[in-house]
């Protein structure tokens, strides 16, 4: 049974997530290294290495996040009247479209590597 990580992991393990989010929207995706996310987030390089391999590890977690985010928003919309979509689509921007649109750069190349 696998345990539940710890609540500072889980901040870290956001925190470079998010750094990467940041990053992408004034670097394109290859142009990016660990070193910038280092920078850009309060941790050290050991502890980068013991969450992920490396970016492109980060980007193959943020694309599964995505497709399970769409994937809920679509079975949500399943059950909703057609005249409340709207609603239902603005609440799903609100909380998830950074992550869609970082996304949606990362994979726009095919050279990026990952999203082949």
């Amino acid at each position: 049974m696998e345990q539940k990580a710890s609540p500072q992991y889980e901040r870290t393990h956001k925190a470079i997530c998010n750094a990467l989010v940041e990053l992408l929207k004034d670097k394109p995706f290859e142009k990016i290294t660990v070193q910038n996310i280092l920078e850009a987030t309060p941790v050290t390089r050991t502890t980068f290495y013991k969450h992920f391999r490396d970016k492109y590890e980060i980007a193959e977690l943020m694309q599964r996040q995505c497709v399970t985010t769409l994937n809920q928003l679509r079975q949500e919309l399943g059950g909703v009247d057609i005249h409340d979509y709207h609603k239902v689509i603005a609440r799903y921007g609100r909380h998830n479209g950074e992550q869609v649109r970082s996304c949606w750069i990362m994979g726009k190349k095919e050279s990026s590597g990952w999203a082949n």
